[in-house]
């Protein structure tokens, strides 16, 4: 290290190759999180599992935050974590909501952010073929199995019933379908 100045670290480092030699500059910005909180210590004091906690939190690493921000001032740690809970469900509805959507996508329905109106209208009018409406009811199963919990998963309740019932018309009307005749000249197997 050659010089610490204006949040900026400037060193020298020496290469194995014909001993030539590079210059480096970094300032605190330029580490990782993780670096960052290895560099900052232990979390024993309330200060340091504040910053820490904050690091966590802007990385949205939600347990770690939790954890450091438990480990603040007691007068203001509930509140941190409180905080930090309420993140933690926006973020889960928000990826409920994208997972979702994209699944309602795949089957060929083009929908917005969530609007209950708008995504039952788009639903609605859209006749799913029974390979889309299969992969659809597949995927709604296996959004309630990751997501069930969310705060969207309680708000989008009504818009599921109604995928559920156009996923099984969508399957009733494949068991509708007769079979094609075999093209004029073909052989039957």
């Amino acid at each position: 290290v050659t010089d610490v100045s204006a949040g900026k670290v400037t060193g020298i480092q020496t290469l194995s190759v014909k001993g030539a030699s590079t210059t480096l500059s970094f300032g605190v910005n330029d580490l990782s999180p993780r670096e960052r909180l290895l560099r900052l210590g232990s979390e024993d004091t309330p200060e340091v599992a504040f910053v820490k906690g904050v690091i966590a939190f802007n990385s949205k690493a939600y347990p770690q935050a939790k954890k450091y921000f438990g480990k603040t001032d007691p007068a203001v740690a509930p509140k941190l974590v409180a905080c930090v809970e309420e993140a933690e469900r926006k973020s889960a509805s928000d990826e409920a909501e994208r997972f979702l959507a994209q699944a309602l996508k795949t089957a060929g329905i083009k929908v917005g952010p969530y609007d209950q109106q708008a995504w039952t209208e788009a639903i609605t009018s859209k006749k799913l073929r029974a390979n889309s409406a299969a992969t659809l009811m597949e995927a709604v199963g296996d959004f309630k199995t990751k997501h069930g919990a969310t705060d969207f998963a309680k708000d989008v309740e009504p818009v599921l019933a109604i995928i559920e019932q156009a996923g099984s018309q969508g399957d009733q009307e494949q068991e509708k379908t007769p079979a094609r005749a075999p093209a004029a000249g073909a052989l039957p197997k």
